[in-house]
C-alpha cells in the first residue's frame, strides 16, 4: 500500500478561511475553508486548474494555452522578443463591440449584434466588406450611405459623386469644375458621355497620340481621320495640302489669290470666269460650284496646267474646264503641287475642256 502524503495548512485572509494542503496525484491545492469547493489546484503535470474545470497549462515550454479541460481555447506564444496571442475567435470590448472570426478568412468588426464590417481574404489580398464611411486622416471622407452612389466629400461638402447607371452598368461623374481633378496613368477609360461644365476639355499635354475607334468614325494614332459624314466649322479647318475657311458667293468673273485658299466659291452668274492664281503655293486648294443654272469657265494662269484625266487624258497647259449648261450643283476642286500644276482631287456633274 502506498503511503498517502497529506499536509495541510489553514490560512486565514481577511476573514476568509481557505485550507492549502498536498496530496498524492497533485502539487498543491486550494479550498474553501469548509474543504467543499476548489478554488484551484495545481496538477502534478504543472497545470493549473481551475474551480470549474478550466486550466491554465505551461507544459509546453514558451506557450502558455488556457483550455477548457480537454481543447486549448487560445495561447499566449513566446516568440522571442515579444507575445502571440492565438486561437481567438471573438474580443469582446467593454462597450459590447465585438471582432469576431466568424468564418475562415472573415474577421467581423460587429456592435455586439449587427455585422459593422467584415475584413475578408481573397487568397493573395483582402476586401473590406460592408463599409458606409470612410474618413480619411484630413477629414476628407468616402461615403456610401445611399444606394448605388459613392460621395467623395470634405467632410461637409460633395466634392465628387460616382452613380451607378442601374441596367446599362453606367457610371457618371459629376461634381468636377476646370482644374479640380487630373486623371493621370490610366489604361483605359470607357464613357457615354462627358461634360466639363462649361469648361475646356484638355486631352493629353502634346507627348502622346489619341485614338478614337467609334462606331462610324475613327482618329487612328497617326492622326488619320477616316468615317467622318458632315463637317461644320466656326473657322478654320487645315493642315498640309488642305485648307478651308468659308464660302463666298460670285457674281460676276474673279481672278482668285493665294489668300482665297480654302473657300467655297457660289457661284451665281451664268458664262462667269474663275481664273485660278499662278500655281507656285503647294497645297492651295479651290472649290467651285454652279449655283442657279449657272455655267462656269476655270482658266489657269499663264502656262500652269490643270490634270484631270479619269480616261488617262490630261488637259494640256493653258487648258480651262468649262461646266455643262445650266448644271446647278456641278462642282470640281483643285488642289495646287506648287509647280504650276492643279490636280483635280474633286470632281462632280460634267466638265468639259473649253479650249
Amino acid at each position: 500500500m502506498k503511503k498517502v502524503l497529506f499536509i495541510a495548512f489553514l490560512i486565514s485572509v481577511l476573514g476568509v478561511g481557505f485550507v492549502l494542503y498536498a496530496a498524492i496525484g497533485d502539487r498543491f491545492t486550494i479550498t474553501d475553508e469548509g474543504g467543499a469547493d476548489d478554488v484551484f489546484r495545481v496538477n502534478s503535470s504543472g497545470v493549473v486548474v481551475l474551480d470549474n474545470g478550466e486550466s491554465i497549462d505551461n507544459s509546453t515550454d514558451g506557450t502558455i494555452s488556457f483550455t477548457d479541460g480537454t481543447n486549448t481555447l487560445w495561447s499566449i506564444v513566446d516568440t522571442g522578443t515579444t507575445g502571440d496571442l492565438s486561437g481567438i475567435r471573438k474580443v469582446i470590448f467593454d462597450n459590447g463591440e465585438e471582432i469576431e472570426n466568424i468564418t475562415d478568412g472573415d474577421l467581423a468588426f460587429t456592435d455586439g449584434t449587427n455585422d459593422l464590417m467584415i475584413l475578408r481574404d481573397t487568397g493573395t489580398s483582402a476586401d473590406l466588406v460592408g463599409l458606409s464611411i470612410v474618413e480619411m486622416i484630413n477629414g476628407e471622407t468616402m461615403e456610401n450611405d445611399v444606394d448605388g452612389q459613392i460621395n467623395f466629400t470634405d467632410g461637409t461638402n460633395t466634392l465628387m459623386q460616382i452613380i451607378d447607371g442601374g441596367t446599362s452598368g453606367s457610371i457618371n461623374v459629376t461634381g468636377i469644375d476646370n482644374g479640380d481633378a487630373n486623371i493621370a496613368n490610366v489604361g483605359q477609360i470607357a464613357l457615354d458621355s462627358l461634360d466639363a461644365d462649361g469648361s475646356d476639355i484638355s486631352i493629353g499635354d502634346g507627348d502622346e497620340t489619341l485614338t478614337v475607334n467609334s462606331s462610324d468614325w475613327d482618329i487612328d494614332p497617326s492622326g488619320i481621320v477616316t468615317g467622318v459624314g458632315d463637317i461644320t466649322s466656326d473657322g478654320v479647318i487645315q493642315g498640309a495640302g488642305f485648307r478651308m475657311t468659308g464660302g463666298e458667293a460670285i457674281t460676276a468673273s474673279t481672278i482668285l489669290v493665294s489668300s482665297d485658299s480654302g473657300n467655297l466659291f457660289a457661284v451665281t452668274a451664268n458664262g462667269v470666269t474663275m481664273t485660278l492664281p499662278e500655281g507656285v503655293t503647294a497645297g492651295n486648294v479651290y472649290t467651285i460650284v454652279a449655283f442657279t443654272s449657272s455655267q462656269v469657265n476655270i482658266d489657269p494662269t499663264g502656262t500652269d496646267t490643270i490634270i484631270y484625266s479619269p480616261s488617262g487624258n490630261s488637259l494640256a497647259g493653258g487648258d480651262r474646264l468649262l461646266s455643262a449648261a445650266s448644271a446647278t450643283g456641278t462642282s470640281v476642286t483643285l488642289a495646287c503641287d506648287g509647280n504650276g500644276g492643279w490636280f483635280v482631287t474633286a470632281i462632280n456633274g460634267t466638265w468639259t475642256d473649253n479650249d
